[in-house]
């Protein structure tokens, strides 16, 4: 029965020292919200800005990756690209759709950018995709529809209606015998 004895009383030991514990965190949170309340009547501008200064630098102590400093500039890690090869880009005039294939061949060959512009082959591809945007330009593609020449009577009537006469002889005529019911 000892036995039982000493678990108990130990038992009794550890649950005040937890319960003590839990008593300590609610007064300190007690105190601090009196404490707020207190501030709230009594505090000054000043002494707000004060406050708001002494916790702002709490938190930045305590959670400091969240004021570290953020570069936006594009470096060459992000780009893939560094000075060099972007100059050597902009003095060959390569187009910016031309640059991922560049890029892929100079990882492939284990060159810069720069030399792989001085290679035959990438000037070759350089060569024959400008040959194709030229043509392509060159080329009317669009879905443009050529108009015909002729006026359609129903057409010259109803312009001459809104007061836009045609400016062709021949189609003056003709809406004159239109107007007349002459054929």
């Amino acid at each position: 029965m000892t036995e039982a004895n000493d678990q108990v009383e130990t038992d009794v030991v550890e649950t005040p020292e937890v319960e003590t514990e839990e008593v300590e965190t609610e007064e300190v949170e007690t105190e601090e919200v009196e404490e707020k309340e207190e501030v709230k009547e009594e505090e000054t501008p000043e002494a707000k800005k004060a406050r708001l200064a002494r916790m702002a630098k709490q938190h930045e102590k305590k959670h400091p990756e969240l004021y570290a400093e953020k570069k936006e500039v594009a470096s060459p890690t992000q780009t893939g690209l560094d000075t060099d090869d972007i100059y050597a880009l902009m003095e060959k005039k390569v187009p910016k759709e031309d640059i991922p294939e560049i890029r892929k061949y100079a990882k492939m060959e284990g060159i810069s950018v720069t030399e792989a512009l001085d290679s035959t082959i990438v000037k070759a591809i350089l060569a024959d995709k400008a040959e194709k945007r030229t043509t392509a330009e060159a080329s009317n593609t669009g879905g443009s529809k050529r108009s015909s020449g002729k006026v359609t009577d129903e057409s010259l009537l109803s312009n001459a209606n809104k007061g836009i006469l045609p400016e062709s002889e021949k189609d003056m005529n003709r809406l004159a015998k239109l107007k007349l019911g002459v054929e």
